[in-house]
């Protein structure tokens, strides 16, 4: 399944006649001369259509005629915002995997298609990796303290317990 690496992100949140919406914009790393790939990911009830209620985006620029890498304009659901949004913020590496297929099979070739599925994804992480106990800085100072040499300026010494 292809994938590419996100290298930065931007958030927009809006309001149109259509109803509000949130938009997660992820570019990819420069793949050669400035080419980058793109992905408008937008957070709203009002969907497109898709054919056979199949798809949740479509791609263009596919196979890469010109100078631009491929544009992705996908929709999810605004509830999914809060999830894929804590990824792109908090984890790294983070990467945009998906899947193409022709919108037309009369025609193909053509560098427009549909994305039957999409989804933002971290790399391979160890288990256990998070966010560290709330007594794990304590015990660092404590340590550090134990390990300084006694008396010197007669700064009082002193940490306090976590509430």
């Amino acid at each position: 399944m292809p994938q590419f690496e996100i290298e930065t992100y931007e958030v927009e949140s809006s309001i149109h006649t259509f109803g509000p919406r949130r938009r997660l914009r992820l570019v990819s790393p420069d793949l050669a001369h400035g080419i980058r790939n793109r992905v408008d990911l937008y957070f709203t009830e009002n969907r497109p259509p898709f054919p056979n209620g199949s798809g949740v985006g479509v791609a263009a620029n596919v196979g890469g005629l010109n100078y631009d890498g491929i544009t992705f304009v996908v929709w999810a659901e605004p509830d999914s915002f809060d999830e894929i949004y804590d990824i792109v913020r908090n984890e790294s590496p983070v990467y945009f995997r998906y899947d193409l297929r022709e919108i037309d099979s009369a025609r193909p070739g053509t560098t427009h298609r549909w994305v039957p599925w999409a989804h933002v994804t971290t790399g391979p992480e160890l288990p256990g990796e998070g966010p560290a106990d709330a007594d794990a800085a304590l015990a660092e100072v404590r340590r550090l303290m134990a390990a300084a040499p006694a008396g010197g300026d007669g700064a009082e010494q002193h940490v306090s317990e976590p509430a």
